[in-house]
């Protein structure tokens, strides 16, 4: 395992232990943040929000896939990366 690998996983493991929003992923369970502010702070619609994570996703997902985080239902918008962190922006279905 390589350093960058071992840092990641203590992002995963450590920052976002304290975290308890839930996403499912292409069928992976995810830890992360779920911003239901971010337009406050984030170039985005007032109606979308962004899942914070440090999941990195191997498979693309597609505009208008469907994801379930802590029990709701949302599109996906697109995502964007910020060093370790996806943001995945969504929108409320």
């Amino acid at each position: 395992m390589s350093l960058s690998d071992d840092l990641n996983a203590d992002l995963a493991n450590v920052f976002f232990a304290d975290f308890n929003d839930t996403a499912v992923i292409k069928g992976a369970e995810v830890v992360g943040f779920l911003d239901v502010n971010a337009y406050q702070w984030a170039d985005i619609d007032s109606n979308q929000h962004i899942f914070i994570t440090a999941f990195p996703m191997a498979e693309p997902l597609n505009r208008g896939d469907k994801l379930t985080i802590a029990g709701q239902s949302y599109k996906y918008v697109t995502k964007r990366q910020h060093g370790s962190l996806l943001h995945v922006i969504l929108a409320k279905n």
